[in-house]
């Protein structure tokens, strides 16, 4: 770990850091977002999508690909998707148990910072179980949706765990993410999983590649 980084509390994204569910979005979302719009996303691929919210990305749909669906029937077929197609099939990424192992002997608490609803986490966290290693799981649900690259999430996931945010450390693989945490005031990391090697990672303090290390 670089000796500039000094945390006391990690603060995970879940999708594409936790779990293997960014690749899996990579196979079937655009299809899913094509049934709605049309060729109207040709040109574009899920990396358009990377990091948001159900809701942001409703209106992202919305505002630029002239989405015909109301915002409650666009939630709740997305929402369905994820759960059929996606989180039923996810696993852990790799080295994340040791990871999470090695920072609970350490005593350092942890928290899932998700832009996911509640519903895709508590599936996740079923299949791989791993919810006794956080403290507190934060969703864009528990601010209204408004998910990353807005820094609420992550702003209320440090008054939760009862850390201030400068001594907070934020691990993400999406820009919109890691625009979070530094919005936040926080410290971060960014990781490449093989998938989202189209996000720059710019407000990234440090990069890991592919396995994540013991910190």
């Amino acid at each position: 770990m670089n000796p500039q980084i000094s945390f006391s509390a990690v603060l995970f994204d879940m999708d594409g850091v936790l779990i293997t569910s960014e690749h899996i979005w990579a196979q079937c979302e655009i299809d899913f977002f094509k049934s709605l719009v049309g060729n109207k996303l040709e040109g574009h691929d899920e990396q358009t999508f990377l990091g948001k919210s159900p809701l942001g990305i409703f209106k992202t749909l919305q505002k630029n690909f002239e989405l015909p669906l109301p915002q409650q029937e666009f939630l709740e077929r997305y929402l369905l998707f994820g759960l059929t197609h996606v989180y039923s099939k996810i696993e852990l990424s790799p080295n994340v148990l040791t990871l999470l192992q090695d920072l609970s002997q350490k005593n350092i608490p942890c928290a899932l910072v998700s832009s996911s609803p509640y519903v895709w986490i508590y599936k996740a966290l079923e299949k791989t179980g791993i919810a006794p290693y956080f403290k507190i799981i934060v969703s864009a649900d528990d601010v209204e949706g408004k998910g990353k690259p807005e820094p609420d999430i992550y702003l209320l996931a440090s008054k939760r765990i009862g850390i201030p945010p400068f001594q907070c450390l934020v691990i993400e693989d999406s820009d919109n993410g890691l625009l979070a945490g530094k919005r936040a005031g926080m410290q971060t990391i960014g990781v490449r999983n093989g998938v989202n090697e189209n996000q720059k990672l710019i407000n990234a303090d440090r990069i890991w590649t592919g396995i994540l290390p013991k910190i």
